[in-house]
């Protein structure tokens, strides 16, 4: 009103410019060396002002880049930490290569334009797979001289039979034993870095637990045996056998050896075909102009290196492959000549300039190493399915010979077992009378000697000393006499009568003097009647049963003579696969021996002399049966699974629908099954259909696209075009 008026209030606004989103790699921090097919947990955070919506991991390759989403439409300011299972297996590295990895994060800002942030960059780098597996050949070719030497040394050790060379004879068993016990912890050590090896088979791994297992024998079984036997005879064969087993583990070693020098001759095929592809798609890129004729000659090069390589290593290490790789027909058919033509040619048509006429003969080359793989690769596997083979067949011929063994000894124990049971039912028959007259006088001896020793209460609560005679400790063991003599059990008659006799052998007081005399004499008349009616002889044999007998023993000799064959037969079996269970054999001979001193029994007419043996060869035949199929089934293992990666293996084990993990037989502990997972797993990675900055063009399409372009539109397409384009705009 009076023309006065406030002055307005100034704010001053800055405008701050939107920053870019950060996001960092929390763990790992450095640059790994890795298997290639494990996973690997990424842990990362993430912030910015307008919120993070979407964090994704870049990955490269050499030329390659790929980018998998981990976070999309988000919308947190900050994300503190998450993790991120990254399957590095999906990464397909080949050998030398890295793989270069970062986080890129883009913001929410919907004015500018979403803004990109970078993590810094780490770096996986491929673990040498061909370097770590040759680390355990050499290992194993290590244990194959080592077995060598460790047979010569014994063989070279003193005979058993030297009665001067004692002392030394002592020191070379407890060289051979330490031996055999560094010798399995190398063999150990080669299993352990075979587990971790992906490119060891189960077959290798397999064979190295049998090698280990039998060298436990010889150390635990045979090398004891030999220290615990009084006679040198005794020594001696068991000294064979120690030799016979190292000279199985020696064949043993120079078998996985040979195997995987095969395996490698192979895997060298595999590289060369590899490279031969890569050659093919060389030629093809150079054909669109994306590859210099100089690069192609140099791979030409590498390739004929590769290719002469192989066929050095073929002719030169002929002795340190198996034997069924080498004779193979396909394998000695192979012509590395016409494949040396053949790349020389593909240079001449390179230099001049034919470019069709390389990649037809590049073509032609690829369709001969091709075969030239597959020969190799079947010559291996054929030389080890051979092996497996004849091993299954052998075994199953033998296990089929000691089940009849095994039956007919059963039929052998119940028939003697029969006749022995019936000579004690009619000598139980002629002592009935006896026992009862026997039970009858024991009864009133102890009824006396319990009233003679009444069980009473003692003035005082004192009783007598330790050394002396206690009288209701007596009563007490009489009374309990009286009761195991009730129930007729003799074994524990007797057993108490001596505790009685040791309480009367105390010190007596002058009033107990006559009494103990008494008691003592009783005791013993007891004793001395017991054991006669135990030792009553059995009633004489009948015609019949004499018969039974004599050709029980005839069967019995039989049986034995079939058992040391099929020992023999074993013990050739093992030389020529060393892998199989020692155990089986041993188990086998030890029921031949029983066998022989069952049959001198019955020879004898003695049947209840004769059970024992019996027992004892039909428990080892069922002893070795059992490991028989265990060993069936090992081979059987052997041949489904021989030529997986036991690191892949012992990963994934074998699972039933219910999700229960079975572990396979021989087998290390697996990792605890996740149920949820399924069966198979489930592959939860997030991912994104391609775009189009996903693909690259050949400079030859984008030149002919701009070529055609400025020659027009063709007359009769015209229209067709005219009514696309319009469509597109409405």
């Amino acid at each position: 009103a009076l023309g006065f008026r406030n002055s307005p209030i100034s704010y001053e606004i800055r405008v701050r410019p939107d920053g870019f989103p950060v996001v960092e790699i929390l763990r790992p921090t450095e640059e790994l060396e890795i298997n290639g097919d494990e996973t690997l947990s990424l842990e990362y955070s993430a912030r910015d002002d307008f919120g993070i919506q979407e964090v994704s991991l870049v990955v490269s390759v050499g030329a390659r880049q790929e980018k998998l989403p981990i976070l999309k439409e988000g919308n947190k300011r900050l994300i503190a930490r998450e993790r991120f299972n990254w399957e590095l297996g999906k990464l397909a590295l080949r050998e030398g290569e890295e793989a270069l990895y970062h986080l890129e994060a883009l913001d929410n800002d919907t004015i500018s334009g979403p803004k990109l942030g970078t993590s810094r960059a780490l770096r996986l780098r491929l673990r040498n797979l061909k370097g770590e597996h040759q680390k355990v050949a050499d290992m194993i070719h290590d244990l194959s001289n080592q077995m060598v030497g460790l047979l010569a040394d014994h063989l070279e050790a003193p005979l058993s039979s030297e009665k001067e060379s004692s002392r030394p004879l002592e020191t070379a068993d407890k060289n051979l034993d330490q031996r055999l016990h560094e010798m399995m912890k190398r063999i150990e050590e080669v299993m352990e870095r075979s587990e971790k090896d992906r490119l060891s088979d189960f077959a290798t791994w397999s064979d190295l637990e049998a090698l280990k297992r039998n060298l436990q024998f010889t150390k635990d079984g045979l090398l004891r045996q030999k220290e615990q036997a009084s006679s040198p005879e005794e020594k001696t064969k068991l000294d064979d056998e120690i030799s016979s087993e190292l000279e199985r583990m020696s064949l043993l070693t120079e078998e996985i050896s040979k195997r995987l020098k095969s395996q490698e001759m192979a895997a060298s095929a595999q590289d060369l075909m590899k490279s031969q592809e890569r050659l093919l798609d060389s030629l093809d890129r150079l054909k669109s102009g994306d590859k210099n004729l100089d690069a192609i000659l140099k791979e030409i090069s590498q390739l004929a290196n590769l290719l002469a390589s192989l066929q050095q290593n073929l002719s030169q290490l002929a002795s340190r492959l198996p034997d069924e790789f080498t004779n193979n027909d396909a394998v000695r058919g192979l012509s590395f000549s016409e494949m040396f033509s053949t790349l020389e040619e593909i240079r001449k048509k390179l230099m001049q300039g034919d470019i069709e006429g390389a990649m037809q003969l590049a073509r032609e080359l690829f369709n001969q190493m091709a075969s030239m793989v597959a020969a190799l690769q079947n010559a291996q596997q054929s030389a080890m399915s051979s092996t497996m083979g004849r091993m299954q067949g052998e075994m199953m011929r033998s296990t089929s010979e000691l089940q009849q063994i095994l039956r007919e000894q059963q039929e052998i124990l119940v028939e003697t077992e029969g006749i022995n049971k019936k000579g004690l039912g009619e000598r139980e028959d002629v002592l009935k009378e006896k026992l009862d007259r026997f039970l009858t006088k024991a009864q009133e001896e102890l009824a006396r000697l319990a009233e003679l020793f009444p069980d009473e209460e003692r003035e005082g609560g004192e009783g007598p000393q330790g050394n002396q005679l206690d009288e209701a400790t007596l009563n007490h063991l009489v009374k309990n006499m009286i009761s195991r003599l009730l129930k007729k059990d003799f074994p524990a008659f007797a057993e108490i009568m001596e505790m009685a006799q040791r309480e009367l052998g105390k010190k007596r007081a002058p009033q107990q003097e006559q009494k103990g005399k008494r008691a003592e004499a009783s005791l013993q008349g007891l004793r001395a009647d017991l054991e006669a009616l135990l030792e009553e002889p059995l009633a004489a044999l009948k015609g019949e049963e004499k018969k039974g007998l004599r050709d029980l023993s005839q069967r019995e000799g039989v049986l034995k003579e079939r058992t040391q064959d099929l020992h023999e037969k074993l013990n050739s079996l093992f030389q020529l696969f060393p892998s199989l269970d020692p155990q089986i054999a041993k188990n086998i001979q030890e029921a031949g021996s029983a066998m022989g001193k069952a049959q001198g029994r019955l020879g004898e007419l003695d049947a209840k002399g004769a059970v024992p043996p019996e027992r004892e060869a039909l428990e080892r035949l069922s002893q070795s049966q059992q490991q028989m199929q265990t060993a069936m089934q090992q081979l059987a293992q052997r041949g489904q699974l021989g030529n997986m990666a036991v690191s892949r293996l012992l990963r994934m084990g074998r699972f039933l629908p219910s999700g229960m993990l079975v572990p396979l037989p021989g087998m290390p502990e697996f990792p605890q099954f996740d149920v949820e997972g399924g069966i198979t797993g489930l592959d939860m990675e997030r991912f994104r259909l391609p775009g189009k900055e996903d693909y690259k063009v050949p400079r030859s399409f984008r030149e002919e696209i701009l070529e055609a372009l400025k020659q027009g539109v063709p007359s009769q397409l015209k229209e067709q075009i005219e009514s696309y384009f319009k469509n597109l705009s409405e």
